[in-house]
């Protein structure tokens, strides 16, 4: 995807800067609900990629979210309208708040290891929602880091 190696090489850059994008010690941000975590590069990884993120979902028919999750499922960037401030009220966060979230569920764990061109994937969110995506793997330095996560409207498939 076009997309997925434009945000690459932006990462790239980062960890070329020093930056440890292989940082897996998760602090848990005390007070949120569903919990949300921050790590060494969460703030810089975020400052770079929510935009492109925001642009593909924006100009993807059908296209309702684009995140990135590492291998396990952490996401350190979502788009900019799901990435709201927490209030702490689980019934307000959900929907709004999904960055720094780890998606370790059966489906967000598949997503985050996946080493293909793509997988294609369809499932009911925690929102109640169903979902499909496809999911684009990124590498750096010969490393598998996580996936690009693209989720549109399932009728779409469907041909409606």
């Amino acid at each position: 995807s076009q997309c997925r190696d434009i945000l690459q090489a932006r990462l790239a850059e980062l960890h070329k800067q020093g930056v440890n994008l292989f940082d897996q010690s998760y602090k848990l941000i005390p007070g949120t609900d569903p919990k949300q975590y921050t790590t060494g590069y969460t703030e810089r990884f975020a400052q770079i990629c929510q935009e492109e993120c925001d642009k593909l979902t924006k100009g993807t028919r059908g296209g309702k979210v684009t995140f990135i999750v590492d291998t396990k499922g952490y996401c350190p960037v979502n788009n900019s309208w799901v990435s709201q401030k927490p209030t702490g009220n689980r019934e307000v966060d959900l929907p709004v708040c999904r960055n720094k979230r780890m998606f370790s569920d059966p489906i967000g764990l598949r997503a985050a290891g996946n080493k293909q061109r793509f997988l294609l994937q369809t499932y009911l969110r925690d929102t109640g929602e169903i979902m499909t995506e496809i999911d684009v793997p990124f590498f750096f330095e010969g490393r598998h880091w996580g996936n690009l996560r693209m989720g549109f409207d399932a009728a779409l498939l469907l041909g409606k």
